[in-house]
């Protein structure tokens, strides 16, 4: 065999596995294209599903950017229409999240109804939250002045019953939530007239706080607000002074002294009303009751200087202000200083008298949350 038959049959051979290499690349290259495609297809899908998910956790945070702020403010019917709407425009797992975050009175309708639909770990927050909400509102109620709604505070801490077993409460704030839904309640039923429910209710109480200063200052107001014949301003005093030997503070001295006016104590009552300024130095109802008292000793030129200073304090509210101008009229009149529409000459009359008392506190910016009553567990924190 010539070089030349050696040369044209190794290009015989090449020309050979060149074509063999050729149509094992086409093969592969004809399969790398039904494969791109799909693989495109499948990255195409995880990115087009990334990205929407991120349009989702996008659009659900400006959802919550928007929402938290209403749920953080005051105005309640605000709260609920959000929580509805993140529930129905976004999704039901941020509304869960948000009114397990936010339970105030305003969410209550809201989770009732996320609630209905909820199951597993979100019903349990839910269930949670929703207790909350109802003990929020039941104690907004109990803070409101003028008109309480007593049937619908009678009706929440009842639901709140329905929700969870009493006995399932009694670890829930080391007892207190617990014990504070009978007291709120018990208080509802006296305002009602519902006096036995009222006493079974506070008892109730007490079996899980026997030594819980507010369940005894309820027993105190219910004996002294009830308007049957056991009415009884002698016990009513007497549960006002365990309170108050149980560490009870607050609006029960303000209580106790109001309870000590009204049976003609002055001396005592006086007591009181300076222990609850000392407490709640802005709260004009303490210096009215307090000017109410010195009435009673015949001094009412202190009275005067007393009614001067509740005013100040009473601007922003209302209701004490108007009572407060009541009171000044008469002793501006006992002392002949004005006529019985409250017109006076002060400048003539601080001329004869000592100065005014000294401010103790700061004057109010807004309409502080007071009762005229002084319903028991209402206290300044």
């Amino acid at each position: 065999m010539t070089d030349e038959h050696v040369t044209q049959l190794l290009r015989a051979v090449e020309t050979a596995l060149q074509e063999k290499k050729k149509d094992a690349w086409d093969k592969l290259s004809t399969l790398s294209t039904f494969l791109s495609t799909i693989m495109i297809g499948v990255i195409g899908i995880y990115f087009t599903n990334a990205y929407k998910s991120q349009e989702v956790q996008v659009a659900e945070t400006e959802v919550a950017e928007r929402a938290i702020p209403i749920l953080a403010g005051q105005d309640e019917r605000a709260k609920k229409g959000a929580l509805l709407a993140v529930a129905s425009l976004s999704n039901k797992a941020l509304a869960i999240r948000l009114a397990t975050a936010y339970s105030t009175a305003g969410t209550v309708e809201a989770t009732e109804d996320l609630l209905k639909s909820a199951s597993g770990g979100s019903k349990e927050l839910l269930l949670e939250s929703l207790l909350t909400a109802l003990y929020s509102r039941a104690t907004d109620e109990w803070n409101q002045v003028g008109n309480v709604d007593w049937d619908r505070m009678v009706k929440d801490i009842s639901r709140i019953f329905e929700l969870k077993r009493p006995e399932d409460l009694r670890q829930k704030n080391d007892g207190y939530f617990l014990a504070d839904c009978y007291r709120m309640r018990g208080t509802a039923y006296a305002s009602l007239g519902k006096y036995d429910e009222s006493i079974a209710d506070i008892k109730n109480g007490q079996a899980i706080l026997p030594n819980y200063g507010d369940l005894y200052w309820a027993l105190g107001w219910l004996y002294w607000q009830r308007s049957d014949l056991e009415k009884d301003q002698g016990k009513a005093l007497k549960y006002y002074d365990r309170a108050i030997d149980l560490q009870s503070f607050g609006n029960v001295f303000l209580d106790r002294g109001r309870l000590h006016s009204e049976m003609r104590h002055a001396d005592k009552a006086l007591i009181d009303l300076d222990k609850y300024i000392d407490y709640a130095p802005s709260d004009s109802q303490g210096y009215y009751e307090k000017a109410i008292a010195l009435i009673q000793k015949g001094e009412w030129v202190p009275a005067f200087h007393i009614l001067k200073r509740a005013s100040q304090y009473a601007m922003t509210d209302p209701y004490m202000h108007a009572k407060i101008d009541g009171k000044m009229d008469e002793v501006e009149v006992h002392l002949g200083l004005g006529d019985h529409y409250g017109n006076s000459d002060e400048a003539a009359f601080n001329a004869k008298v000592p100065s005014e008392v000294p401010m103790r506190g700061k004057l109010p910016t807004a309409i502080k949350k007071r009762s005229s009553k002084g319903y028991p567990g209402k206290k300044h924190r």
